[in-house]
């Protein structure tokens, strides 16, 4: 290994030394030869900002046919800017209103006609450097407006800019060389180290504690005690948008809770009164045949089976998606169906048109809670977008768009989504539902939840075949598991 034989204080010197010889060499030369041509491309700039904001209350007067008022305009931005010369205003050949004595010199009024630039240079029989620019007003129909610069202070700004930067280099030659060993010294090696803790704090193996503050600069250990505050705050905020983010989760399922409750009520009620019935049957039966006793018992165990079922989804359903990803193979039909069962009773009580397809029976690689819980917040927006249209109709279309990926379409005959809100619908907190009946969260959440399975929520660019909206769950198919998009 080839070791470099000069310290980092040696370098920064000798850069040091060397850069600002050559800079400030560079300005002198460039300041010789460059320095006119830049200041009036400068005082162009000047000149337009100045005339462009006289011109539309110019023409404001003008159109009024009040001349005197455009005078007072121009002699007002000739007193506020001692650069301004002079200013008048031509039109069809004639001159209207001007900032001068007596009249407009005739080699101004010969320069307008034979040059049609927008920015004039000449000088005065003075020899005084002068610069023209001419602005139309109101596109030319109340004329054109001619405002003159002095170009003098240039040339002296030049002579003075000339004699300050020898100077200046003079004096910079001389404390270059101690300025850049401090810094090297105080400075570099100290935000290197610092520079390299930074680096480390997102993959967790830096704290707060880690990060020196008595090395280096005063600016330095300000910087090191910043960048302390920092961490901490970081390691804070963590914790806080962790506790808010299941505080968001919860509100989201309980929000979603009380719209299954009528639904879940009825699913357990109906199997419940099965059970009862067939327990009094047996009561009173004395002398039942075991065949009907058997016939009796299979129905109760299969109405207590149902409720088992329908109280274990939901419960799964309260306890929300854990903080790891659990991903597991499954079938398109293991994946909706507890959440289609969960819903079933629900569109039948709004009266709502709900078919399911599930084409070429596709294997998943997804986590089953994540988009169980995603799936049923779309499906809720849909109801609810389903009922402001006469048609009340929704699918759910399964299949498999490529070897790799798998789509859940759900599809509404709703409104739809307009275009200018297209962007903000998946925004937290952003809900089109009137005020007390939307938390804004759904479709966000649902968009995390399938991310973090390794899949991706869109909304369809076209409508859905009802009319409504079409929301697109991409999640990898069994083949693609190797291929997740990372959340």
């Amino acid at each position: 290994m080839i070791r470099n034989p000069f310290t980092l204080q040696d370098i920064v010197s000798w850069i040091g030394i060397c850069s600002i010889a050559f800079f400030f060499t560079s300005i002198n030369f460039f300041t010789a030869y460059y320095f006119t041509e830049i200041q009036t491309i400068s005082l162009r700039q000047e000149a337009e900002t100045i005339s462009a904001a006289m011109t539309k209350e110019i023409a404001n007067a003008l159109l009024v046919e009040n001349s005197y008022r455009a005078w007072e305009v121009m002699k007002r931005f000739q007193k506020s800017n001692s650069e301004m010369m002079y200013g008048y205003v031509i039109r069809d050949g004639k001159v209207t209103v001007h900032t001068f004595e007596k009249k407009v010199p005739d080699v101004l009024l010969r320069l307008y006609r034979t040059r049609s630039n927008k920015f004039l240079e000449y000088s005065t029989a003075d020899g005084i450097p002068l610069i023209e620019i001419r602005q139309p007003l109101l596109g030319g129909a109340l004329g054109t407006l001619c405002v003159g610069f002095s170009q003098e202070q240039v040339f002296n700004r030049q002579r003075r800019y000339i004699l300050m930067t020898s100077l200046v280099m003079a004096i910079a030659l001389v404390l270059t060389f101690i300025i850049a060993r401090w810094v090297g010294l105080y400075v570099g090696q100290p935000l290197l180290d610092l520079a390299h803790k930074v680096r480390e704090v997102p993959t967790g193996k830096v704290n707060a504690e880690d990060i020196p503050l008595e090395r280096g600069s005063y600016e330095v250990r300000e910087l090191a005690g910043a960048v302390r505050d920092m961490v901490v705050e970081l390691r804070r905020l963590e914790v806080e948008t962790r506790i808010a983010y299941q505080r968001m989760l919860a509100s989201e399922r309980l929000a979603a809770i009380g719209e299954l409750g009528a639904g879940l009520a009825h699913e357990v009620i109906n199997p419940l009164d099965g059970v009862i019935e067939g327990c009094r049957q047996l009561k009173r039966s004395e002398h039942i045949s075991p065949e009907r006793q058997m016939r009796y018992l299979e129905l109760m165990e299969s109405g207590l089976q149902r409720i088992e079922r329908v109280m274990r989804q939901m419960l799964e359903f309260a306890r929300g998606p854990s903080e790891e990803v659990h991903l597991q193979h499954l079938t398109a039909e293991e994946l909706v169906a507890g959440t289609v069962e969960l819903l079933a009773i629900k569109f039948k009580q709004r009266r709502i048109e709900f078919n399911m397809e599930i084409l070429d029976h596709p294997t998943v690689y997804c986590d089953r809670q994540l988009i169980s819980q995603a799936l049923l917040n779309l499906l809720l927006n849909a109801a609810d977008a389903s009922e402001m249209n006469e048609e009340h109709k929704i699918r759910l279309q399964v299949s498999q768009v490529d070897p790799f990926w798998t789509e859940l379409r759900v599809e509404d005959s709703g409104p739809g989504v307009p275009a200018q809100l297209r962007e903000k619908i998946f925004t937290p907190f952003f809900t089109t539902k009137d005020p007390g009946k939307g938390t804004g969260l759904g479709l966000s959440m649902a968009r995390q939840f399938v991310r973090h399975s390794g899949g991706d929520l869109t909304l369809a660019k076209e409508p859905s075949p009802f009319g409504g909206a079409c929301f697109i769950i991409r999640i990898p198919a069994a083949a693609n598991e190797n291929s997740r998009i990372k959340p």
